[in-house]
């Protein structure tokens, strides 16, 4: 359960009258409710207030059962006895661009929905003069009254706080004044709260959602009134659960986060450990990578024949071996186990999203990297440049850089790519796998300030440890098992 649920089953108690220990001394809500209706009697008998027609309240509109001495009303009795306590802001072309002037000795201020939602007077800084104040006065707020936000995010209340400057609100707000003889007004934030998501279920509008009319809040929204010690200890109690709640939120989001960056870190780590040859058992018997790599410059010597022959890498240094490697491994550059080729795009009208006769898929940067397989592109290239055939890796030299993908086929490259191809003694899930791993020494040699970016030189002369090929084997089934491993751990972890 995390904080918003938590916070709405202590929201139900307390609606319910269960959060609290009732106390046959509170006088019942009853007497004080009675008191303000009669009040408003007198208020319309006296020419107060308008005489408005209020819907009652049907005994099928409370559910469930209440404390005997909690009383039911509709908005208007909960409000003080005056014309306006309830009041939606004006029509939005009764406030316009012109009327703003800079704040002064003679402004006032103009309340927006900001100030509702993050419960604030600093939100704004709009104002009009005297002369518009006195035309919109029917809209003026003071200290005491709260504010609804009424467009798009519906039901942020807040109240206006001592020494609030004197004001109007704009279109996006509502404002009521509370009679407190019959509900505290922080007791109203907390009913108000738990009628929020009926509300909204009323609102109007399909592009922005409006709060409903004021006929609908007044005549069909039913407010539960305990006896105002009650509400007291109502407010004291989720004052202080609500302390209890932000150090529990606090902790859930960091175990969410936890669980977020979990499979990371595991990952991370079964490829550290693969790396460093201690996932899998040495077996005596395994051929050394040593001699691996005589096969594997003996392939490259051909093929370098065929192709344009590449410069010397430079021998690796002590300094350089970052960590020692068990005896039948052996530390290797990037571009002498592997026949790196950096993309280069075509001409523009070469590239299209619509397929055409002999035209061949064509990638560039690293939009369709899939999770492991590099994606299918939408893209195709007629006069394509660097062609890359199956069984290779795809890795994103330009940011974001180090990322890799597996190629099952053939497809062409453009910019911000390198392909590498392992030679024949190279496992290409291990290279895989170690390249992931490896992404961070490849972001830490980038540079550039607009894009960061890695050269040829740096991709050819990455270090990479290089295991006999059947301890790669071996290594690329263990990783693949403890993979789905954890995601199998993680479907039974709930966030």
């Amino acid at each position: 359960m995390n904080a918003k649920q938590l916070k709405d089953s202590i929201l139900h108690y307390a609606m319910q009258g269960k959060l609290v220990p009732q106390k046959l001394s509170d006088e019942s809500a009853f007497v004080n409710l009675n008191n303000a209706i009669l009040d408003r009697e007198i208020a319309i008998k006296n020419k107060k207030m308008k005489n408005e027609a209020i819907a009652s309240i049907d005994e099928n509109e409370i559910k469930g059962e209440f404390p005997v001495n909690w009383a039911f009303a509709r908005l208007p009795f909960i409000c003080e006895n005056v014309n306006g306590a309830i009041r939606r802001g004006p029509f939005g072309s009764s406030i316009t661009k012109s009327m703003f002037v800079p704040m002064g000795e003679n402004t006032y201020k103009v309340f927006e929905q900001g100030n509702a939602i993050r419960k604030t007077l600093d939100y704004g800084d709009y104002y009009i003069s005297d002369e518009d104040f006195v035309k919109l006065s029917s809209f003026e707020v003071v200290e005491g009254d709260i504010l609804i936000s009424c467009a798009g995010t519906i039901g942020e209340a807040y109240i206006l706080p001592f020494g609030a400057p004197k004001g109007i609100i704009n279109q996006a707000l509502m404002k009521l004044s509370i009679n407190e003889n019959v509900m505290l007004k922080e007791f109203f934030l907390i009913v108000f709260e738990t009628l929020v998501r009926t509300i909204n279920k009323n609102a109007k509008g399909s592009a922005m959602k409006n709060l409903a009319s004021l006929k609908y809040l007044k005549n069909e929204v039913v407010f539960p009134i305990p006896p105002l010690e009650e509400q007291r200890r109502i407010i004291d109690r989720i004052n202080a659960l609500n302390f209890k709640l932000e150090i529990y939120d606090q902790k859930e989001k960091l175990r969410v986060e936890s669980i977020k960056k979990f499979p990371i870190k595991l990952e991370k780590s079964i490829l550290q450990y693969a790396m460093q040859g201690k996932l899998v058992e040495q077996v005596e018997t395994d051929e050394p990578a040593s001699m691996l790599v005589k096969r594997i410059k003996a392939e490259k010597e051909v093929k370098e024949k065929i192709i344009k022959k590449e410069k010397t890498l430079p021998a690796i240094t002590e300094e350089e071996i970052p960590y020692e490697l068990p005896s039948t491994w052996k530390w290797m550059r990037l571009g002498e186990i592997t026949l790196p080729i950096m993309g280069q795009s075509p001409k523009g009208e070469s590239v299209s999203e619509i397929y055409s006769e002999g035209a061949m898929e064509f990638h560039q940067g690293k939009s369709y990297f899939g999770e492991k397989m590099l994606e299918v592109s939408p893209k195709f290239v007629t006069k394509p440049i660097k062609i890359i055939e199956k069984s290779a890796i795809l890795m994103s030299v330009r940011a974001p850089v180090g990322d890799v993908n597996i190629v099952n086929r053939t497809v062409s490259i453009g910019r911000g790519l390198a392909a590498l191809i392992p030679c024949n003694d190279v496992n290409l899930e291990y290279l895989y796998y170690i390249l992931k791993i490896l992404k961070y020494d490849f972001e830490q040699k980038a540079t550039g300030s607009t894009f960061k970016a890695i050269n040829a030189d740096i991709v050819k002369e990455q270090l990479i440890p290089l295991p006999p090929i059947n301890e790669q084997k071996r290594i690329v089934k263990k990783i693949n098992g403890l993979l789905c491993l954890k995601d199998r751990l993680l479907n039974k972890i709930t966030i």
